[in-house]
């Protein structure tokens, strides 16, 4: 087996004028599937990226239609 670093969001979240932008920690060269709640029971995918450097954004454009939305990332395999 192999450990490989932790992914994880880091604290550099802001609103701008086109939606949330969130920065994730994660290995260069990987795709990450972003997903977004507001019930913590369903999630919906909102965008995948492939990591550029193993620090890179993600904007949900679509945030400020909700008062309240949380997100997680998943790797792909």
């Amino acid at each position: 087996f192999s450990i490989r670093p932790p992914v994880f969001f880091t604290p550099a979240a802001l609103f701008t004028p086109n939606g949330f932008q969130l920065e994730l920690s994660g290995i260069a060269g990987r795709t990450y599937v972003f997903h977004a709640t507001t019930d913590f029971m369903n999630w919906i995918p909102v965008g995948t990226n492939v990591a550029a450097s193993n620090v890179f954004n993600f904007l949900d454009t679509g945030a400020t239609n909700f008062p309240a939305r949380f997100y997680r990332a998943l790797e792909r395999p």
